[in-house]
């Protein structure tokens, strides 16, 4: 219960409708079973589990089952948990014989963003919750010598977009505690958004299926982005069909609140 106050951000699982995970202020992550509730009543910052039939009382507070907790990051140099995010299933793979995957691959970031790990699937053996393993941490900072902000200046703001083809095989999703079906890089895209809003600066980091950084590509925007949602849609023809080019091109929509205009960027 004690978690819940300390809670920074939080993602849905997009396997199913029974997982969470929160980041916390101290830096720790905390994966949530919401098909399994205690019941507390609270009493001088002390939580106590009531007896049934009390669950409606007014002193008494819920909370989900606490599946795992690992740390995100260091909170007494880092600060805590800025974003958590999963990454489309297109990123995950199966867990193996005798296991089965609990959640995609998923995104933790602190220090206003400007630092990100990529987290692998939570996994399970048995009746056991196997720990996820980081696969790439990405530090964002600006070079001293050529006159750009520090990484203390950097203040991001981050979104994720992911696209499957739904004419893949792979597109459909598992029974939970199953594998996830393996995607190749034509089958999927996956794109973390980074947007100083102090500056107009706006980063596309391309994450290849096994969720590694690809590239970055830079954009400058003329006014600093404060908020914004992103999602992929098919282009379309000079009659309005959806196109779909060869290469796999895509458009990248960027639905922002700036400085001093909302409007909808396209990449």
């Amino acid at each position: 219960v004690d978690d819940v106050a300390t809670m920074t951000d939080l993602t849905w699982s997009n396997l199913d409708s029974r997982h969470v995970l929160s980041g916390q202020d101290d830096g720790s992550l905390i994966l949530w079973d919401l098909r399994d509730w205690t019941f507390y009543r609270s009493m001088g910052g002390t939580y106590t589990p009531v007896e049934s039939g009390e669950e409606g009382a007014k002193d008494v507070v819920a909370s989900a089952k606490c599946l795992f907790k690992l740390q995100g990051c260091h909170s007494d140099v880092d600060g805590g948990i800025s974003r958590v995010v999963f990454l489309p299933p297109s990123n995950s793979a199966g867990a193996g014989a005798g296991g089965g995957v609990v959640t995609c691959k998923f995104v933790a970031s602190w220090c206003k963003n400007t630092k990100m790990t990529i987290w692998s699937e939570f996994t399970t053996n048995g009746s056991q919750i196997l720990a996820p393993t980081p696969l790439q941490t990405l530090e964002f900072f600006s070079n001293p010598s050529a006159s750009l902000p520090t990484q203390e200046e950097l203040d991001l703001r981050l979104s994720l977009c992911g696209w499957k083809d739904p004419s893949s095989v792979a597109a459909a999703l598992p029974p939970p505690g199953m594998s996830v079906p393996t995607t190749t890089a034509n089958d999927s895209k996956t794109v973390v958004l980074l947007a100083d809003q102090k500056k107009g600066d706006l980063y596309a980091l391309s994450l290849s299926p096994s969720g590694q950084l690809k590239y970055i590509t830079p954009f400058k925007v003329v006014h600093p982005i404060y908020s914004f949602l992103s999602s992929f849609s098919s282009p379309e023809d000079d009659d309005g069909e959806v196109t779909t080019g060869e290469d796999g091109n895509l458009e990248l929509n960027v639905f922002c609140v700036q400085s001093k205009a909302v409007q909808l960027l396209r990449l």
